[in-house]
């Protein structure tokens, strides 16, 4: 094989490596529970009671019916996060198949 085109390739599994690697974080950003449930609409507000200087008052929180659990049944999106732990998974496969062809590569070079 031509030493030139073995290192092309390499790079161009570089790239694609990175890639994929780019598309595996931004899906696990996604996929973080507080991002994931931030605009949600099954959110719910709750008025927690505090008391300031003693008056009583109540501080706003947003919490969600199923505790920041996305995976779970009760979960109003559990589908669509069900899709991402997919397609991350499917991103995963590829990477190391990616990675199995890279290292091969590297090591013919050698």
């Amino acid at each position: 094989m031509n030493y030139e085109t073995l290192e092309e390739q390499i790079d161009e599994l570089d790239i694609q490596i990175g890639y994929l690697d780019m598309d595996f974080d931004a899906i696990e950003h996604k996929k973080d529970p507080d991002e994931f449930c931030e605009y949600c609409e099954a959110m719910e507000t709750m008025y927690e009671p505090l008391e300031y200087f003693g008056a009583p008052c109540f501080r706003p929180e947003d919490t969600c019916p199923t505790d920041f659990c996305p995976g779970d049944v009760g979960c109003h999106r559990a589908d669509e996060y069900g899709e991402l732990v997919e397609a991350q998974a499917e991103i995963l496969r590829e990477l190391k198949q990616l990675q199995a062809k890279f290292d091969a590569l590297r090591k013919e070079v050698a």
